[in-house]
């Protein structure tokens, strides 16, 4: 057995089949006589070694002399360590197979959502219609009587402001303000937002609108984008985000799912440079291609996505749910047999 001993899988606990070699970062664990493999690597994960690591050097580590000083208990009996294995290796299978079935079957959701959503806005809702070449290799077909034209001519595109650690002169005041961290594809975040110094001016420039479209300009989530929906008080926006305001009749909901499409296919991969931070600046943004739909056409494509995507939604956080259960359950019933709470 593996017990993680520093870094993200700290206190976590691995039975290792065939050969292999660890560094610093694992603690190597054999059985003695009087304790079998499997009932040992159980008993352990039982423990919860989670519980023992401390934070409190630069990442997460748990000392090999806290492992080796844990008290617990077990039966003397191979035997019964035996039962005890046999029972929780036929248990823990088929949670396994449930949790595995589970998990694929999110992905599969998430493919029928970015299937739909890609569909929607290439080809719009109105079911069989003429389609013509639209001569970009990102859209291919779209119907007949749409134009591709970009972003920047149907919308603003405001960058926030740079981060300011103090107030230049008194008229400045301490603002909340909205970071990469908090704009992702499933909304904006909630909860308490960073705080800067913004003047007057920055206010009446940077202050966060409902209904804006909130794009993230850099980072490992640059092109996420959100609709603000609400926001109980005044907040701002810090030069990693970018505000997106319609120009006239196009609409802010189709550009946020048209984003979705363009990133999930691999677009910000190609227009930014990942070999280093990317960044997908208001340039980048202004350039992207647009479709120019019939009156009324980009409101109905994005009403029947917010309708379409949050069915999907629904159906994605019933499963989350159900693996949530199913590894608490799985977690209690090893704790409840390695303890003799439960019979078996």
């Amino acid at each position: 057995l593996t017990v993680g001993r520093q870094g993200a899988l700290c206190g976590n606990v691995h039975k290792i089949n065939g050969k292999v070699w660890a560094t610093e970062h694992a603690v190597i664990t054999a059985p003695s006589s009087y304790a079998i493999l499997d009932f040992l690597y159980y008993l352990l994960i039982g423990m919860d070694l989670n519980q023992y690591v401390s934070s409190t050097a630069a990442q997460p580590g748990l000392a090999v002399g806290t492992l080796l000083n844990l008290k617990t208990c077990y039966p003397c009996s191979t035997l019964e360590q035996t039962q005890i294995s046999n029972y929780l290796n036929a248990k823990c299978s088929e949670i396994d197979t449930m949790l595995s079935r589970t998990r694929s079957s999110i992905e599969e959701y998430k493919k029928l959502k970015q299937a739909v959503i890609t569909q929607a806005v290439t080809k719009g809702v109105r079911g069989e219609r003429e389609m013509k070449d639209s001569g970009n290799p990102w859209f291919g077909q779209i119907p007949a009587d749409w134009k591709l034209s970009r972003v920047g001519l149907h919308f603003s595109v405001i960058l926030g402001k740079m981060l300011c650690n103090a107030p230049l002169n008194d008229t400045y005041t301490l603002e909340p303000y909205y970071c990469a961290a908090d704009v992702h594809f499933d909304g904006v975040a909630d909860g308490e937002r960073k705080k800067m110094w913004f003047s007057p001016v920055e206010k009446e420039l940077y202050r966060v609108s409902v209904g804006d479209l909130l794009v993230v300009e850099g980072g490992a989530g640059a092109g996420g984008s959100a609709i603000v929906e609400h926001q109980d008080s005044d907040t701002y926006i810090q030069n990693s985000i970018m505000i997106v305001r319609s120009k006239g009749s196009a609409d802010n909901r189709y550009l946020r799912y048209l984003l979705e499409f363009l990133v999930k296919q691999g677009y910000i991969d190609i227009v930014c440079n990942k070999a280093t931070i990317p960044h997908f600046t208001k340039d980048k943004l202004s350039c992207v291609p647009f479709c120019l739909c019939p009156t009324g056409e980009q409101k109905e494509i994005a009403d029947y996505l917010d309708a379409k995507c949050t069915e999907i939604d629904g159906l994605i956080a019933k499963k989350e749910q159900l693996v949530k259960e199913l590894e608490s359950y799985k977690k209690s019933l090893i704790y409840e047999v390695v303890t003799g709470k439960r019979e078996v």
